[in-house]
C-alpha cells in the first residue's frame, strides 16, 4: 500500500515531483528503519566499511544544484525532478539528496519535510537533531519513527542551507538491512559535497 505522499499538499510545500520519486523507490520496501547516526552504531558501520572494503565506483557532479556525490557501482541511481536517489542492490537502503529551495527557505523546508514525513506514521515519535554536517554544511532535522505503511519504521530527514540553496537529505533503511548496505550508505554520505 502506498503512502499518502501523492497528495500535492504533503511534502516540501508543493514539491510533489520529489514525492513521486520517493514513492517509486520505496514501493518495494517492507518495514523501514533509520540509517542511524547514533554513536553506538557508528563504530559498527565504520568497521563494516573497512572489512568489506566497499568501493565508490560511480560519481555525479551536478553544477546546477551544487551536488557532488559518489556511490558503489552495484547501487542503483534514480533521478527525477532534481532528486538524486541511490538504492542498494536488495533495495534495503535508500539515500536521497536534492536542493528544492533557496537557502532562505531552509527552515521552512525542514519543518515541512518533518511534518510530511511524520504524517506517514501512526503516533509518530519525532526526535529533533542538529549540529550534524551534511556535505560539508551544518544540518538540522529529525528522526521520525512509528508505525508506517509497511510496519514499524524510522526515517532520517535533514536540511542543510548553503550559500544559495537549501539541501534536503533523506536516509531510509529496511529492517534487517545487511551491514554492507549500511556501509555503502555511509560511504555515500562521506563522499557527499554540497557547494551552492
Amino acid at each position: 500500500r502506498r503512502a499518502r505522499l501523492l497528495s500535492p499538499r504533503e511534502l516540501w510545500g508543493r514539491r510533489t515531483i520529489l514525492v513521486g520519486l520517493i514513492l517509486i523507490v520505496l514501493a518495494g520496501f517492507g518495514a523501514l528503519l533509520l540509517l542511524a547516526e547514533d554513536d553506538d552504531q557508528q563504530p559498527a558501520v565504520e568497521e563494516v566499511v573497512e572489512q568489506e572494503q566497499a568501493e565508490l565506483g560511480e560519481s555525479l557532479d551536478d553544477p546546477k544544484s551544487g551536488i557532488s556525490v559518489q556511490w558503489p557501482s552495484e547501487w542503483r541511481k534514480l533521478e527525477k525532478g532534481g532528486v538524486f536517489a541511490f538504492q542498494s542492490p536488495d533495495r534495503g537502503v535508500l539515500v536521497a539528496i536534492s536542493a528544492p529551495e533557496e537557502a532562505a527557505a531552509a527552515d521552512q523546508l525542514r519543518k515541512d519535510s518533518i511534518a510530511a514525513t511524520s504524517e506517514q506514521y501512526a503516533d509518530p515519535e519525532v526526535r529533533p537533531g542538529k549540529g550534524t554536517k551534511v556535505g560539508g554544511l551544518e544540518a538540522a532535522g529529525a528522526v521520525i519513527s512509528g508505525k508506517g505503511p509497511g510496519g514499524r519504521s524510522t526515517s532520517l530527514v535533514a536540511v542543510a542551507p548553503g550559500s544559495s540553496r537549501a539541501y534536503l537529505l533523506e536516509v531510509i533503511t529496511a529492517a534487517g538491512a545487511p551491514q554492507e548496505d549500511l556501509a555503502g550508505a555511509q560511504l555515500i554520505l562521506n563522499s557527499l559535497e554540497l557547494s551552492k
